[in-house]
């Protein structure tokens, strides 16, 4: 199982209110749900992007139990 940990961040209120009735409509079960899709969809679009491979060679040598650099 991936373990969760967590991520405070200011939003607007708009944006609040709008993951809110993304629940209430039952796109997503929490806000939680909802935000987690984005930061994914968010570092997929993104994932090409050398650096980020970089950084995830880096942590998933770390997770092996190497340093992570280099």
């Amino acid at each position: 199982m991936v373990r969760l940990v967590t991520l405070t961040a200011k939003v607007p209120e708009s944006y609040v209110k709008l993951l809110e009735l993304l629940v209430k409509e039952g796109m997503y079960t929490s806000r939680s749900d909802a935000v987690r899709a984005a930061l994914r969809d968010f570092i997929r679009k993104h994932y090409n992007d050398p650096e980020v491979l970089k950084l995830q060679l880096r942590l998933n040598r770390q997770a092996a139990g190497g340093d992570g650099r280099g």
